[in-house]
């Protein structure tokens, strides 16, 4: 058990700038110190550990499975320690906030909405990703995500933001040679195709389930599929087949007359929302608390 008293404070961060820059002469260059110190400075942290945090390769080094866990926590430390100095210096540094958000809620939902953010709160400047993986706040050194996620138990903070309910999207052309007040669902749904989005359950999960709920059956298998609702949306809005999705993710498609929910009676809830986390040890953090309560306070309506 390693006691706080004890941290090698400079060995740390021999490390930490040696695994960002995967040399100890670069490493050496940038804190000015020379290369042997460097490389001293990574042994007695091995040794400490009792494990490596390096291979030696020829003219590079690559991190262990126990250095590339320990390197992103140790810069999320040092950045920290790095805001909370620069700010007792100077009231006016503004602040970084690492941020992702999943592709279709940060360009329907959360990117419109972000500037009125960055106006309220000026001294902090976000540095927004939208990965299609999962999101590991250590391993990513983030310091807040908005995640696509059934509820689950976590070593993060959750809070949900929004609780998808979905039902198909098509567009108008669609439904041009049917009697938009009598629609018949089943004979709509084994017309025309069912565009698939992927997730973390096989991108035919949704549409089974919808299918199953409404007492219909299709074989979807064959249907296109798309890496997000985004995509999906723009495929279906040049008038090919049909998608499940949230429809206040597309308000303004369907306000704009590109898409329809020809079924707003046949809307269920998916299982899965959004959920905004960060880490326990974060929720002090000034910018992380801000963008949280934020959040919270802009999307909790969305949940109902």
């Amino acid at each position: 058990m390693m006691n706080r008293r004890l941290l090698p404070l400079n060995s740390l961060r021999a490390f930490e700038v040696t695994g960002t820059r995967h040399s100890f002469t670069k490493a050496a260059e940038t804190l000015s110190v020379t290369q042997s110190a460097i490389s001293r400075h990574v042994i007695n942290l091995e040794d400490l550990l009792g494990v490596k945090l390096f291979e030696r390769r020829p003219h590079t080094l690559e991190l262990t499975e126990q250095g590339k866990a320990l390197l992103p926590a140790l810069t999320h430390a040092f950045d920290t320690l790095e805001e909370a100095l620069n700010r007792l210096q100077n009231e006016e540094t503004l602040i970084p906030l690492k941020v992702s958000f999943p592709p279709t809620f940060a360009h329907y939902g959360a990117v419109p909405l972000l500037t009125e953010f960055q106006n309220e709160n000026p001294e902090i400047t976000l540095h927004l990703s939208t990965p299609r993986r999962p999101t590991e706040l250590r391993k990513d050194n983030l310091d807040l995500a908005v995640i696509y996620s059934t509820p689950q138990v976590s070593d993060y903070v959750m809070d949900l933001l929004w609780q998808e309910k979905v039902t198909p999207l098509c567009h108008p052309s669609l439904l041009a040679e049917h009697n938009i007040e009598k629609l018949d669902v089943a004979q709509i749904i084994s017309s025309n195709q069912t565009v698939h989005i992927k997730t973390v359950d096989g991108p035919f999960m949704t549409w089974d389930n919808w299918l199953r709920k409404n007492g219909l059956n299709k074989d979807t298998q064959t249907s296109p599929v798309f890496d997000t609702a985004h995509l999906a949306a723009q495929y279906v809005i040049s008038g090919n087949g049909i998608f499940i999705s949230d429809p206040k993710l597309f308000a303004k498609e369907i306000a704009a007359g590109q898409l329809i929910a020809p079924f707003p009676e046949l809307i269920h809830e998916s299982g899965y929302g959004y959920y905004s986390v960060c880490l326990p040890e974060d929720m002090n953090h000034f910018a992380v608390q801000q963008l949280r309560n934020w959040l919270i306070e802009r999307f909790a309506d969305k949940s109902k």
